[in-house]
């Protein structure tokens, strides 16, 4: 799918069975082809949001948002800085391409 002229890929892991290690073969797989990634995730967890952009996603499609203030709680989540997530030493994808 890296390979094709779509504009992003979506690896849905709250319908599709995917692992942590599946995610991560697909999510390495896209990048070697400078193909940007998203995960839908299955739920708004700390650790799942976590591990999905740990794994390099280049962002989140988030399930089961009830309304705008549960959506800035889930994104707040998600980064870094003053009320966000800490620092995460261990990600391992930079931005590779412009």
């Amino acid at each position: 799918m890296a390979h094709t002229n779509l504009d992003v890929l979506c690896l849905d892991a709250e319908h599709a069975p995917f692992d942590r290690a599946d995610l991560d073969t697909c999510v390495l797989a896209a990048k070697s082809q400078q193909m940007p990634v998203v995960i839908r995730v299955p739920n708004t967890e700390n650790s799942t949001l976590l591990n999905a952009l740990d794994l390099g996603a280049d962002g989140i499609v988030l399930p089961h948002i009830l309304n705008a203030e549960h959506a800035r709680r889930v994104v707040k989540k998600c980064f870094y800085g003053p009320d966000g997530r800490g620092y995460a030493g261990s990600t391992r994808f930079v931005k590779l391409y412009n």
